[in-house]
């Protein structure tokens, strides 16, 4: 088996920082490139009356959640580049599961690595509904760190 690229999902959470630990492991042991990966979910603007321009709300919680994911990356980078590894990033906006799998898809990636549950929320009796779908849409094998 040959490990090259790992995509890691990151979102900020404790499961995905935990992931990323994991990925850099396998970064350093198989000498594999790591592709970090965060999706922006950001919902439609409230409209609040006639005149309320609400696009103008969106833009700057976009800017806002697009900075928070960059400073994330680049510190996850930095702690990567200490050690060595190979490692790019990339901030995608949709849906996370469908980004998730089409990155890993393009990239030829070997490997998913990503934390059982995020910041979704959402509690999942096994996993969250991320982690559970990229599972079953991936088409290379992914890893779930707890």
């Amino acid at each position: 088996m040959k490990i090259s690229k790992v995509l890691v999902a990151l979102d900020g959470s404790p499961e995905a920082d935990m992931a990323f630990e994991y990925a850099l492991a396998l970064g350093k042991t198989f000498s594999a490139e790591l592709i970090l990966v965060n999706v922006l979910v950001i919902p439609p603007a409230p409209t609040m009356g006639v005149g309320f321009e609400g696009h103008k709300i969106r833009e700057m919680i976009e800017k806002g959640a697009s900075d928070i994911a960059v400073a994330m990356l680049d510190k996850k980078l930095k702690m990567a580049k200490a050690q060595s590894v190979e490692t790019r990033s990339q901030v995608l906006r949709g849906s996370p599961v469908e980004q998730i799998v089409l990155v890993a898809s393009k990239e030829k990636a070997d490997l998913i690595v990503m934390g059982n549950r995020g910041l979704t929320g959402l509690k999942k009796i096994l996993l969250g509904s991320v982690a559970w779908g990229v599972t079953q849409l991936a088409t290379c094998p992914v890893l779930i760190v707890r």
